[in-house]
């Protein structure tokens, strides 16, 4: 994933319910953390800023604490 420019995007996909979000976002989230274990920090320090602050953003709105 490219994320030199990538800005936080409001998530607009219809959910069935609470959970589908929460499901949905708690995967991404995954994705999101394995990106990061991929990124070395003096190549990518951009990619991992940004990845870094979707990380948070996305845990505050889901109310789960960060580590």
């Amino acid at each position: 994933m490219k994320v030199d420019n990538m800005q936080m995007i409001e998530d607009s996909l219809p959910y069935d319910s609470h959970e589908a979000r929460r499901d949905h976002h708690l995967a991404k989230l995954k994705a999101l953390e394995a990106e990061l274990q991929e990124l070395n920090l003096l190549e990518h320090p951009r990619e991992i800023l940004a990845i870094c602050k979707q990380i948070i953003a996305m845990k505050e709105a889901l109310g789960i604490q960060a580590r």
